[in-house]
């Protein structure tokens, strides 16, 4: 257009047209970046209310079947698509894992190899959920043909967005649809430590449960309470708080061992001391 309509020392329509354009394109950039501010601002409030919970994220290669194991896990309904970045949002879920102990676990978009720079700043307030989590579970389709690869490209955008130091289990999923066992076995060898499930049936499912409860379990505490034996309120709130191991019957007082997150027990014994001072 500009050819066509300009010449020298003229300003041809095209020329208008792509100033046009470009001031489209950086408008709508600035825009995108301001909403990505927002969101991660909003994401860290989020983190600020929930850094009290242990938190597990799923991450792993797109397609790798996250959403399918998050919804297997928390009987959530999760959209699940055989595509290229079906999760773009992170979909964090409450998940009781046994009696009183509560986690929270997260869906995150689906990594790629070589994920480029500017797409590693796009999804970086969906990426941040990977920095705040207290376990990594890298999920990797089983039945993949290029599962080593993959492997390699997960680890490689951990490192990259600085969660490359982060505890990880590895869980291979879709096993129902891998029909030679050699590929689990080999699999096995090379991964030491991972665990198997299928998402669909629900193969190797308690078994990562259970993986998961000992690694929870590893960052509680224990702590003792003693309380007036008239002060049920106080005992409901100690069962409330955490696991209760082992519970006496003294005098006139109740001393109940309690297994919990440090935080939890905390804000328990916080508010035992001030009912019992409130009384005195």
């Amino acid at each position: 257009m500009s050819r066509l309509g300009g010449g020298i020392g003229t300003r041809g329509p095209g020329e208008t047209r792509l100033e046009v354009d470009r001031r489209k394109i950086e408008q709508r950039i600035t825009a995108l970046r301001k909403d990505l501010k927002k969101i991660d601002r909003e994401r860290a409030v989020q983190r600020d209310r929930r850094s009290e919970m242990y938190r597990i994220v799923l991450a792993g290669y797109t397609n790798a079947g996250k959403s399918t194991l998050l919804n297997q896990l928390t009987n959530a309904d999760v959209k699940v698509s055989d595509q290229l970045f079906a999760t773009l949002d992170p979909n964090t879920k409450p998940w009781a894992l046994a009696r009183n102990v509560n986690v929270l676990i997260t869906d995150t978009v689906g990594f790629i190899r070589n994920l480029p720079t500017q797409l590693v700043a796009s999804f970086r307030s969906t990426l941040s959920e990977v920095l705040d989590a207290s376990l990594v579970l890298h999920v990797v389709d089983a039945g993949d043909e290029q599962v080593d690869r993959k492997i390699d490209a997960v680890n490689e955008t951990l490192a990259a967005i600085s969660a490359g130091d982060k505890p990880v289990l590895m869980v291979f999923t879709k096993t129902d649809r891998v029909f030679d066992d050699a590929v689990l076995k080999r699999l096995g060898r090379s991964y030491a430590g991972s665990v198997f499930v299928s998402g669909v049936t629900g193969d190797g499912i308690e078994e990562l449960r259970a993986e998961l409860l000992r690694r929870v379990g590893n960052e509680m505490v224990t702590r003792t309470f003693t309380v007036p034996a008239h002060r049920l309120d106080l005992v409901s709130l100690l069962h409330d708080s955490g696991r209760v191991v082992r519970e006496e019957e003294l005098k006139d007082k109740f001393r109940l061992k309690v297994v919990g997150f440090k935080s939890s027990l905390a804000r328990a014994r916080a508010r035992v001391d001030a009912s019992l001072q409130e009384r005195r």
